[in-house]
């Protein structure tokens, strides 16, 4: 009889705790459908946040062949910026061109923070989407097949 019981309080738990999951998961998706989009002014004072930086060196004592390297370094280092866009999210490269299209204020304030994010979702502000129309940041970005765990895959 205490066998059964202990079953029946076992499967009571976690019947709850996946309760309580699934409410917590619809509570995540309505607020990221709830949430108001920032407009230009909002993104532009979330955008101050980031300080640009300037990078430089002096290259008059580099070699020639060391002048040639370092070129072929910053070609390779903006295929690998493009690339790391994809890994983020699958709809990143559609969404940049819309935003290069977009040339309103609220247009290229959306386009300067989603190069600054790689992506519509705002890292300092728990991955808030900034883009209507974004979808929520997608938890295995895009390592993994749209829709497929990781399960699936391995």
């Amino acid at each position: 009889m205490k066998t059964r019981t202990i079953k029946t309080s076992t499967a009571g738990v976690i019947l709850l705790a996946c309760t309580v999951a699934m409410a917590f998961v619809r509570a995540q998706e309505a607020r990221v459908t709830t949430r108001e989009i920032p407009d230009a002014a909002t993104l532009e004072r979330m955008a101050a946040r980031f300080a640009p930086t300037e990078i430089g060196a002096d290259l008059s004592k580099l070699s020639d062949a060391d002048r040639r390297v370092l070129a072929k370094l910053v070609e390779a280092s903006k295929i690998i910026d493009a690339l790391f866009l994809r890994q983020v999210w699958a709809g990143n490269d559609a969404m940049l061109l819309d935003l290069v299209r977009d040339q309103s204020p609220i247009g290229r304030a959306r386009l300067h923070y989603f190069l600054i994010n790689k992506g519509p979702w705002s890292r300092l502000d728990h991955n808030d989407v900034f883009v209507p129309g974004a979808p929520p940041k997608p938890a295995p970005a895009n390592f993994y097949p749209d829709g497929a765990s990781k399960a699936d895959v391995e």
